[in-house]
C-alpha cells in the first residue's frame, strides 16, 4: 500500500498498545514505508525553498517545484481575478429628451451582484451631448436600486454645441445581492441629445 495524498487525504492506521507489528494491517514495514511515502509528496507539494514564515506573508511557488514566503505580487494573480468590469453601450442613434421629469437615458443600466459584502463598485458614466438652447442645463443622474446617488448639471455651451459628461462614483460596501445602476436626464429647457451612440455606463468591482 502507499499513500493516496495528495490525491485525497491519507489515512494512517493508529496501532495500540496491545497491537503487534506484525498484525493484520499494522505491519511495521507497511507503516513505515506508507509514512515515507507520505512524506515525500508532501514534500512535493510544499516545494524546497529555506524561507521561513513571517507576518502578512503567504506561501507562494516561486518556481518549478520550489516555494517560498513573502507578499504577493502582480504576476501571482491572473488578470480579472481581482476586478470585474461591466459595460452598457448606447444602442439607439441620437436619442433625444426634453422635459423637466427624470427618465432613464437609453441603455444606460446595469444590473449587478457583488462577490462579497467588502466589494467596492466604481460606476463611470461617459456620453457626448447637446441641446438645442444655449446654456439650458441638463442635469444627468446616477441612480443606484431607484435612488439619486449623484447629480451632474451641465449648462449648453451654445445652442447645439457639443458637450462632455463625466459622472463617476464609488459606492461603499453593498450587500451581496442584485443592485442595478442606471442613468437619467432631466432638462430645464431646449432638447438634449446624447450623440450618436457615444455614451457608456461601466461598472468595476474592486475585490479585496
Amino acid at each position: 500500500m502507499t499513500t493516496t495524498y495528495p490525491t485525497s487525504v491519507h489515512t494512517h492506521p493508529n496501532p495500540g498498545p496491545l497491537t503487534y507489528r506484525d498484525d493484520p494491517g499494522f505491519e511495521l514495514d507497511v507503516l513505515v514505508a506508507n509514512l515515507g511515502d507520505c512524506l515525500e509528496q508532501v514534500q512535493v507539494k510544499l516545494g524546497t525553498g529555506a524561507s521561513v514564515p513571517a507576518a502578512n506573508q503567504v506561501l507562494r511557488g516561486t518556481a518549478a517545484g520550489a516555494s517560498a514566503f513573502g507578499q504577493l505580487v502582480a504576476a501571482d494573480v491572473a488578470d480579472g481575478a481581482l476586478t470585474t468590469i461591466l459595460t452598457a453601450n448606447g444602442s439607439t442613434v441620437d436619442p433625444t429628451y426634453a422635459s423637466g421629469t427624470a427618465a432613464d437615458i437609453p441603455q444606460m443600466s446595469i444590473t449587478f451582484t457583488p462577490s462579497g459584502p467588502a466589494s467596492k463598485l466604481l460606476v463611470v458614466y461617459t456620453g457626448s451631448h447637446a441641446n438645442t438652447t444655449a446654456s439650458a442645463v441638463t442635469a444627468f443622474d446616477m441612480l443606484l436600486d431607484g435612488g439619486l446617488i449623484q447629480r451632474r448639471e451641465v449648462g449648453a455651451p451654445g445652442a447645439n454645441y457639443t458637450f462632455p459628461v463625466i459622472s463617476i462614483y464609488q459606492t461603499g460596501n453593498l450587500t451581496v445581492a442584485a443592485h442595478t445602476f442606471k442613468m437619467q436626464w432631466i432638462v430645464n429647457a431646449g432638447t438634449t441629445k446624447a450623440l450618436s451612440t457615444f455614451r457608456s455606463l461601466y461598472l468595476y468591482e474592486f475585490r479585496k
